[in-house]
Formats: C-alpha cells, sequence, structure tokens
C-alpha cells in the first residue's frame, strides 16, 4: 500500500491520505527541497520525497532523498533516510567530502 506524506509548517512529516491534498503539497518544490548546494562541477539536492520508500514497511518512513548530479564518481550517488536531521546532516557531509576532493567512500552513508 502506497504511504504518502506531506510536511507541516514545522517540517515534520504526517500521513496524508487525500491524494489531492498531498499532490498539491508535492507540486510547491520550495517546501520539498530541504539543502541545495553547488559543489564545483556537481550538485547536491536533498528533498521530502513524499511517499514512504520503506519496501519492508517495518520501519519508519523513509521520506527524505540526498542526491548528486554532474560526472562521476560523485554523480549518480543517492541516499534515502528517515529523518529530516539525517538528511540534512548527510547532505552537509557528502558537500564537504565533494568539496574537498575525498574519493567515494568504501562504505555508503549512513542511511537511518
Amino acid at each position: 500500500m502506497l504511504r504518502r506524506y506531506v510536511l507541516d509548517d514545522e517540517g515534520n512529516p504526517f500521513r496524508q491520505d487525500d491524494p489531492v491534498s498531498w499532490t498539491e503539497f508535492m507540486q510547491d518544490e520550495e517546501r520539498r527541497q530541504i539543502a541545495f548546494e553547488e559543489v564545483g562541477k556537481w550538485t547536491v539536492s536533498t528533498l521530502f520525497m513524499g511517499i514512504d520508500h520503506d519496501i519492508v514497511g517495518k520501519g519508519p518512513p523513509v521520506l527524505w532523498k540526498t542526491s548528486v548530479s554532474g560526472p562521476k564518481p560523485w554523480g549518480g550517488l543517492s541516499h534515502w533516510y528517515t529523518s529530516r536531521w539525517r538528511a540534512l546532516s548527510q547532505h552537509d557531509q557528502l558537500a564537504e567530502a565533494i568539496r574537498r576532493g575525498q574519493d567515494l567512500p568504501e562504505e555508503s552513508f549512513p542511511t537511518r
């Protein structure tokens, strides 16, 4: 079953079962984009995705995604998160790693 979410005025997610209200919220890109940064040839963007991507359905909803667009090695990288705090924290760490010219980490950035 598709679990849809929107954000309240403080940025907290809550379940939204009305598809019209959900669609209206999702069209507001300013409310959905929580971080955006251009780092050299790359763009790091963190968005509230509005649909729970926890395919097992046993944990907290996975609602935020940080993506990197641009050339390899960083371009195409993306990670999903269960909290706004974690998504913002990892957004900053990812942008800093790119800024410092670090190699891709052996292990993925933590997602939960």
